[in-house]
């Protein structure tokens, strides 16, 4: 994502190459009850001093590497959220 903001609510999420299924490199992305997976790299990917997101009632697993990857100052909360089966940390 790389806007102001967004909001994305309800979607099964699933990356299949060598890149995030959400992937935020600038704005204020809100993500709500989605389903969220990585086949081949970390599920979430939330980098740089201008990336901040809210991860809120979502299901974020089996992702190769992390489960949430977050790096270069960026920013995150999650809420009532599951993280788990991941192949390294949460």
């Amino acid at each position: 994502m790389a806007t102001d903001k967004a909001l994305v609510r309800g979607l099964t999420l699933n990356a299949t190459g060598k890149y995030y299924a959400v992937d935020v490199r600038q704005g204020e992305l809100v993500v709500e009850d989605c389903n969220i997976t990585s086949a081949d790299y970390s599920v979430v990917g939330i980098c740089g001093p201008n990336a901040d997101s809210e991860i809120r009632r979502c299901q974020i697993h089996d992702g190769i590497w992390n489960g949430i990857f977050i790096s270069d100052e960026g920013k995150a909360t999650v809420e009532d959220s599951s993280i788990f089966d991941n192949g390294s940390l949460g």
